[in-house]
């Protein structure tokens, strides 16, 4: 028996082995992880991560891979995956209380139906809120920390503990848990306030409405592959528009292409490799820092070999 094997006894939730972790990303790349385990309690996922500390065993935290590119070389490690066993979520007065695992377009759905507003500009954001506040993301230059009440975390011990507003350290696509290596986000609390709910309806429909017109959402992509540079932003305009300007719509390496629909978004064609995608960033990256003297930093992040890294 390896190391590996005595998880199959414990009380961590559903045990996937070999998994495609391209069924586990919106990029629809990625080779195979040696374990997927879909916890169902804080209880469960304490178990996961003490026993990989016990037995030195690499692991990640995702969830709807909305944000991620896989190598296709794999993990050979367990992926934890906050996934529908860990999405329950309600709302108590004008808070929204919810499992890292809860899928933020529902989660902004039903606030809107119930009269609360806030998370309007969610209603696309393909992810689970876990995500979303770990990237501090959003759209309509909204983020979602202006939303946050309470954010509750295990660490890598074990431990748990609450994190507050003024500790989140929010800022543009960015957040104190992308600093802190050993601290998974479990549960999110959010603020909301009482609106008309026709309103909402009408607003809703209309961001959708926008995002099904600019982006190119029936092919496998991760959303914004570049952040916005804010002094580029300001002096040129945003990665989209640098990009689009530079002619590099429909440029293509292997079955990588930039969107004919928005230039920020990098589609899978069919059948793309990790290799593709990266190629891809990197020539575009360089492209612009050549014609505008910017440099591109990358939203996505990269699961290769035992850890996730930064692309750019």
């Amino acid at each position: 028996m390896n190391k590996f094997d005595k998880l199959r006894f414990l009380d961590v939730g559903k045990i996937k082995i070999n998994e495609n972790l391209a069924d586990h990303c919106t990029w629809k790349i990625g080779g195979k992880a040696r374990f997927l385990i879909e916890p169902a309690s804080v209880h469960q996922l304490k178990n996961i991560l003490l026993f990989c500390n016990e037995k030195d065993i690499h692991y990640i935290v995702i969830g709807k891979g909305s944000n991620l590119l896989f190598s296709d070389k794999g993990f050979n490690g367990v992926v934890i995956k906050f996934g529908a066993n860990f999405s329950n979520f309600n709302i108590i007065d004008n808070e929204l209380i919810a499992e890292a695992g809860a899928w933020m377009p529902c989660l902004s759905k039903t606030a809107g139906k119930l009269g609360l507003s806030g998370i309007e500009h969610t209603i696309g954001v393909p992810c689970a809120i876990g995500g979303l506040v770990y990237m501090n993301g959003g759209s309509l230059r909204k983020n979602i920390g202006d939303s946050i009440i309470k954010v509750e975390t295990i660490d890598y011990a074990g431990r748990i503990k609450d994190y507050y507003p003024d500790e989140c350290n929010f800022s543009y696509r960015h957040s104190v848990f992308q600093e802190l290596d050993n601290v998974i986000i479990t549960k999110v609390h959010l603020k909301l306030s009482p609106k008309d709910k026709h309103i909402i309806r009408q607003e809703l429909l209309e961001i959708l409405q926008t995002r099904r017109q600019n982006f190119p959402l029936k092919q496998p992509n991760c959303g914004s592959v570049f952040k916005a540079n804010e002094k580029m932003y300001k002096k040129i305009g945003p990665p989209g528009k640098v990009i689009d300007q530079l002619d590099l719509k429909g440029f293509r390496i292997g079955n990588a292409m930039v969107s004919h629909k928005h230039a920020n978004f990098f589609v899978n064609l069919g059948g793309a490799t990790s290799d593709d995608i990266l190629y891809l960033i990197t020539h575009v990256s360089d492209r612009v820092h050549k014609a505008t003297g910017f440099k591109l930093s990358c939203e996505v992040k990269y699961v290769s070999g035992n850890e996730i890294k930064n692309i750019l």
